[in-house]
């Protein structure tokens, strides 16, 4: 039985990488606004119910802040890995011309 090299029927169209670059940048932006408004949410509860308020606010705004925190550790994420696509598909596509090149060169002689 003849082996196959699992990668052997794998087919990659390289030109919806920048469709995939722009979704990943997309899903960053989203990842951005997701926490935005909960920090005038929180001085609400402070300035509408006093002294109770101030305490649930000191305890929401904590919340808030790693909130935050960790949608924009998401956007960061998803930002770079779109950038990562764009710089590999670019070396690609460059080492791409570069070897088209050479192999003009070396068969224009024959």
């Amino acid at each position: 039985m003849e082996k196959v090299h699992p990668m052997a029927d794998l087919e990659v169209n390289l030109d919806l990488l920048p469709q995939h670059a722009a979704a990943e940048h997309g899903v960053s932006e989203e990842w951005q606004q997701w926490f935005v408004g909960g920090d005038a949410q929180v001085a609400d509860v402070a300035d509408t119910h006093g002294e109770v308020g101030e305490k649930v606010a000191s305890r929401l705004g904590a919340y808030q802040a790693a909130r935050a925190q960790w949608g924009q550790d998401r956007a960061d994420r998803h930002k770079e890995l779109g950038e990562i696509i764009s710089s590999n598909l670019a070396d690609f596509r460059q080492r791409e011309q570069q070897n088209a090149a050479d192999y003009h060169r070396a068969v224009q002689g024959i």
